[in-house]
């Protein structure tokens, strides 16, 4: 009688719980950004949940960069590189209209006015030379896009967008660059 009480009441406990699951979720949510409050990483706790939580949803997934590098890149000189993770979508509108000549002169101002929006990730790039595969953290669960510019002395717009990519090779040739899909 012990053992077939133990097994209604399990079962009477889970049902419980599944039929009122949302009340137990919101509880284990507001826990989790109490905790993350507290321990001082609010930005990314609350992003994170509300993730989760399906008030947003995130389009950026990627996770690594790795380079393939022409030995005449960019006519020989160095190539500056920024990829950005962009967490408003005004942000990301204004951004992806621009080139890479127009972006570089506006970097600063972008990084000044948008604080806790963007994550920014470069890298100087020399032609022939290898360059490590880079793993990329972003600081948020709800980035809106990512755009990579590169300076080249060429004239063209030097800019990709990313779609659902979790890990790209940069391929920068002698007058431009483009992105691969790389194979997890």
């Amino acid at each position: 009688m012990v053992e077939k009480l133990d097994k209604s009441a399990i079962t009477t406990a889970l049902k419980v719980i599944l039929r009122n699951w949302h009340k137990h979720f919101v509880a284990f949510l507001a826990g989790f950004l109490c905790i993350g409050l507290i321990s001082g990483c609010s930005d990314a706790v609350v992003s994170a949940a509300k993730s989760i939580a399906g008030f947003t949803t995130g389009k950026v997934w990627i996770e690594k960069v790795q380079f393939r590098i022409a030995d005449d890149m960019n006519d020989n000189s160095p190539v500056s590189i920024h990829m950005l993770i962009i967490y408003k979508q005004d942000v990301y509108d204004k951004t992806a209209g621009m080139n890479a000549e127009d972006y570089f002169k506006k970097s600063d101002q972008i990084r000044r006015d948008n604080p806790n929006m963007v994550d920014f990730f470069t890298w100087d790039v020399v032609p022939g030379k290898p360059k490590e595969e880079q793993n990329i953290v972003p600081s948020r669960a709800d980035g809106v896009g990512v755009l990579i510019f590169a300076r080249y002395s060429s004239p063209g717009d030097h800019r990709a967008a990313l779609a659902d990519e979790r890990q790209i090779t940069l391929v920068l040739e002698k007058l431009d660059f483009h992105s691969e899909k790389t194979p997890s």
